[in-house]
């Protein structure tokens, strides 16, 4: 990721869930297992991150 503190600060914070398996730069991998709430946390969270994203969306 970016060498921006916010940046690194945000990968920190996405790596800390359990459920997740990978961060690139463009999406968020995680569990086929994941908790539902744990995506709608996560796509509210990441949506508030204007800074740095142009959509948050789901994928099937």
């Amino acid at each position: 990721m970016a060498p921006d503190p916010r940046a690194r600060t945000l990968l920190r914070v996405l790596v800390s869930y359990p459920e997740v398996r990978y961060v690139l730069p463009d999406r968020v991998g995680l569990e086929a297992a994941a908790d539902v709430r744990l995506v709608e946390t996560l796509m509210r969270f990441l949506g508030r991150q204007e800074w740095l994203l142009t959509r948050v969306t789901s994928s099937p």
